[in-house]
């Protein structure tokens, strides 16, 4: 079912994402293999994943659709970007 919010004159837009999501999901999973280091819960990952990818620059695509050759962040400038997230989510984990 889709989510009504997402409409626009009987359209929906959820298919409708940023381009780097799957690119910090898989620096994430590399990067989050040692839980007795840091907190692997459900909150803390989502807390990792949401500031990644506040911290990099949008570039939203159609499901399905072409990515053009614009300047994206590199994998390096990614993982730089989801291991600061690691460190201040372990600083201050929203739980105790």
């Amino acid at each position: 079912e889709q989510d009504e919010r997402y409409k626009i004159n009987g359209y929906s837009l959820e298919n409708v994402r940023n381009w780097l999501e799957v690119q910090v999901i898989d620096v994430i999973r590399e990067t989050l293999v040692t839980p007795e280091k840091q907190c692997c819960c459900g909150l803390c990952v989502e807390d990792v994943y949401a500031l990644s990818l506040n911290n990099l620059p949008a570039h939203y695509i159609q499901k399905g659709g072409l990515v053009l050759r614009q300047r994206h962040p590199d994998r390096t400038t990614i993982a730089h970007a989801v291991s600061a997230a690691i460190v201040k989510v372990g600083e201050r984990p929203r739980h105790d």
